[in-house]
């Protein structure tokens, strides 16, 4: 041990770092050995290391301290450790920007593993200093003092110093963000690990609920998570993205939530875009939150209804279908007494052109990573990795929305016709039917179950628009894709139009054609379409729509001994 201490204080570079290392290795091994390395005084060694040597040097010296500090007593004031801590701040004002980002970064590492020292002085001192380097124009500095920033915050909530100063931190912090500084910088996988592993989402998490809704810090706060949804979807590693992280923590949700609810139309839309995320991984809790929070739902209508941002109009659209999984009569209650359900519907309708084809509209916003899962995560099994209507994303949602309120009522049908739905969505198939066969996130079949809801209303289906949708439907079932979604939706749509429809809709259907297609579903294995029975039930919707349809085309005189009948019977045989 002598030898080693002797050896990391010797003039031979390559000697110093590997005595280094081997320190290092040795106070992670064993617990018995970190105090003989504390009393053999190898802390002032490694911290000449730290501040005088190479960058391999510096980089082996801050690991070492961080093994040899990370479990150490450091309440004790004239220990090795506690000295070394101190002298660490101190060369965080060192002229040397490699030795402040070592010494930051070696920081970072011992404050997210002590929450201990995050709760003392020591914390203080340090952030002081650390938000000095924000500043710094190289990535190492502004990546490690971000990552040292975001460990010291993990702790905001039980140290109310670091609190104060860290509502300072945060506007320059998201000036930083928004800089022409990071224009050339590209947020890649290594800083997303790093802003991960310091966690830096539940850090501002901590800072969010700090706010307590003090306008400016909430702000502020909220800028920065929607900043993070810059950075890469999957994480190297044991790292999770931070959507996941946030979802893996639920009380993290109900200040986002709080501020959907009251806050300004600005800062309602940055949380909204934030809580749209988590639709995916916690459906169940955003839903709760955001029927249960006062205000919220028409606080979510409004943006829906005002904003002329598309992210933040199917964000909203993702909450209210994640609200109206449990309580949807409760939903549409408050949205009747607000003056906003109409409004609303008019609005959705409007919406199935504004959400036509890509998930990344012209303006460059994307959608495509707002998803809601339609199970829970506890749920879900391998299967549903092939299960093709296990997810609703992007361009679907303001369909699905629209779907779960015409589920509810004659009079929201109706309303639903009267906004000029049927055309729209027939309009959408035609476009759509073909040109993302397979694609998870097309919404042929969201458009065929929103007809097959439609069209159980008499009055719709006397409408011309009614008539003119046959032969579209009719078209999706020369689709081949597998999961059955096109054919089975649109077998669904015709069953509602030939129960509820009159003689010339019949024969109308007849004429088109779609009895072949019909007949092709009839071969069908339960278990093939167990996800399409099961949204049947949910949606109240037979759960053979091609027999059905084909016993009432059947019992028309003029069909059963017609053009119709002799086509169909090869395909029976």
């Amino acid at each position: 041990m002598v030898l080693l201490i002797h050896h990391s204080s010797c003039d031979i570079f390559k000697a110093k770092e590997d005595s280094a290392t081997i320190l290092g290795n040795l106070c992670n091994h064993s617990e018995d050995i970190r105090p003989c390395v504390e009393s053999a005084d190898a802390v002032p060694a490694l911290l000449w290391l730290l501040k005088n040597e190479s960058d391999n040097g510096k980089e082996i010296a801050s690991k070492t301290l961080n093994h040899l500090i990370h479990k150490s007593d450091t309440g004790t004031i004239r220990s090795a450790a506690n000295d070394a801590v101190e002298t660490m701040i101190k060369i965080l004002n060192s002229p040397k920007e490699e030795t402040q980002a070592k010494s930051a970064s070696a920081l970072a590492g011992l404050f997210h593993c002590r929450k201990d020292l995050r709760e003392t002085h020591i914390a203080v001192k340090t952030l002081w200093s650390v938000m000095k380097l924000i500043d710094g124009q190289t990535d190492k500095i502004l990546m490690a003092a971000s990552s040292c920033l975001a460990a010291i915050f993990l702790s905001i909530k039980q140290n109310k110093d670091v609190a104060a100063i860290g509502r300072d931190a945060l506007a320059p912090l998201v000036s930083l963000a928004n800089s022409t500084v990071l224009e050339c910088r590209s947020i890649n996988q290594p800083l997303s690990d790093t802003i991960n592993r310091s966690g830096a989402v539940l850090a501002l998490a901590g800072l969010l609920e700090a706010a307590n809704g003090e306008a400016a810090a909430t702000s502020e706060v909220v800028d920065a998570l929607v900043l993070l949804s810059k950075l890469p979807k999957v994480s190297s590693g044991h790292t999770k993205a931070p959507w996941t992280v946030l979802a893996e923590n639920p009380h993290t949700i109900l200040p986002l939530v709080s501020c959907v609810a009251d806050a300004a139309p600005s800062l309602q839309d940055k949380a909204i875009e934030v809580l749209s995320r988590l639709c995916s991984d916690q459906h169940d809790i955003v839903g709760g939150l955001v029927s249960e929070i006062p205000g919220c739902i028409s606080s979510v209508a409004r943006r829906v209804i005002g904003s002329n941002m598309l992210k933040v109009k199917v964000g909203g659209c993702s909450l209210l279908v994640c609200a109206a999984k449990e309580h949807c009569q409760k939903q549409i209650e408050i949205l009747s007494d607000s003056s906003l359900y109409i409004q609303l519907i008019h609005s959705l309708v409007s919406m199935i052109h504004m959400t036509n084809l890509p998930s990344e509209n012209g303006s460059g916003e994307n959608i495509s990573d707002i998803k809601i899962s339609r199970h829970s995560k506890e749920n879900n099994n391998s299967d549903e990795t092939v299960c093709r209507t296990a997810v609703i994303s992007g361009n679907m949602i303001p369909l699905w929305l629209l779907a779960v309120f015409a589920r509810h009522d004659s009079k929201t049908r109706a309303e639903i016709l009267e906004a000029g739905a049927v055309e729209m969505l027939m309009e959408k198939i035609s476009q759509n039917a073909f040109l993302y066969v397979g694609e998870e996130d097309s919404t042929a079949w969201v458009c065929a179950l929103l007809l097959a809801l439609l069209f159980q209303e008499r009055e719709i289906n006397r409408s011309n628009a009614a008539l003119h949708s046959i032969p579209v439907l009719s078209n999706l079932f020369r689709s081949d894709e597998q999961a059955y979604r096109y054919r089975y939706f649109a077998a669904q749509a015709l069953a509602s139009l030939v129960c509820n429809g009159s003689r010339g809709t019949l024969l109308a259907v007849a004429n088109s054609g779609a009895a072949t297609g019909l007949i092709s579903l009839l071969g069908c294995a339960e278990v093939d379409i167990a996800d399409l029975l099961e949204l049947s039930e949910e949606f109240m919707l037979v759960p053979n729509p091609d027999q059905i349809t084909l016993e009432r085309l059947f019992r028309v005189d003029d069909i059963r001994v017609g053009a119709t009948s002799r086509k169909s019977i090869p395909h029976i045989q």
